[in-house]
């Protein structure tokens, strides 16, 4: 059981992916409740990660942390080491929170989101960072390819890849102070060695754009000239387009056998 450390009570009503996976978590001061906070019901759908632990759904934004923590360890997305002096630039991190509520007057939290964001901007390029890009596809090429599904009557199929850019595999050797709060128990004075990307570094896009690239080369796909962010599959009279956009793919095509397998090789 994962215990509430503020208070030393087991935490009730929160669904955690693994205990084992994330009991290695603990909190700093950063998360003590603020009285005065904690009779504010309107904090704002995106508020900062203390006053969203000191408020009255802290415990819907503290799930949903230790959930995004779970699938960046899942991914093996760093491995902690010493913090030593030939380490010259450790970048901070911080938790991006969301809430998505109901529409009209029904204000109440349908969903929450965290998600974990490097400080990229502390890079220095040239020895943290070579190539920023990022695959968006064009908006002449989306409208090609609208105008294509509509004049053949394609039915168009849309995806979107949870967490991408931890797909995507570092180049250079990137180090990142651990999680406020969420040091790793026993390992707090270490910091993150990164193996895959995170959102909020120069690179990560690129990193996760050569992942899904050489994916999609393996599928017998090829990018066109004209805009590299769009993909296309030909094999007999069987046609796939896909455009790319950062996580987000539409898939169309003529033959919904291949359609369904290219979909579901790119689901695994």
């Amino acid at each position: 059981m994962y215990e509430d450390l503020w208070n030393g009570k087991p935490l009730v009503n929160i669904t955690i992916p693994d205990d084992d996976l994330v009991s290695g978590f603990i909190f700093d001061d950063a998360h003590l409740a603020d009285e005065v906070i904690k009779q504010d019901t309107d904090l704002p759908d995106n508020p900062s990660l203390q006053d969203a632990l000191a408020g009255l759904e802290w415990d819907s934004w503290h799930a949903v942390i230790l959930e995004e923590l779970a699938t960046i360890m899942d991914a093996g997305t760093w491995s902690l080491v010493n913090h030593t002096p030939d380490i010259c630039n450790v970048m901070g991190c911080c938790f991006v929170l969301q809430k998505k509520c109901g529409t009209g007057t029904d204000r109440r939290a349908t969903q929450f989101k965290a998600c974990l964001v490097t400080q990229g901007f502390s890079q220095w390029e040239g020895i943290d960072y070579s190539e920023m890009f990022a695959p968006v596809v064009k908006s002449a090429s989306l409208h090609v390819f609208l105008a294509i599904c509509a004049h053949h009557g394609w039915c168009i199929r849309q995806m979107d890849i949870k967490s991408a850019y931890l797909n995507g595999i570092l180049s250079e050797d990137i180090y990142m102070w651990q999680p406020k709060g969420y040091e790793e128990k026993g390992s707090e004075g270490k910091i993150a060695k990164l193996w895959k990307g995170l959102y909020g570094l120069k690179q990560a896009g690129w990193e996760w754009y050569t992942t899904l690239h050489d994916f999609l080369v393996q599928l017998r796909f090829h990018h066109t000239h004209a805009d590299h962010s769009v993909f296309i599959f030909e094999q007999g009279s069987s046609i796939v387009i896909i455009p790319v956009y950062v996580d987000n793919k539409l898939l169309a095509g003529n033959d919904e056998v291949t359609l369904n397998s290219i979909q579901s090789a790119i689901s695994s």
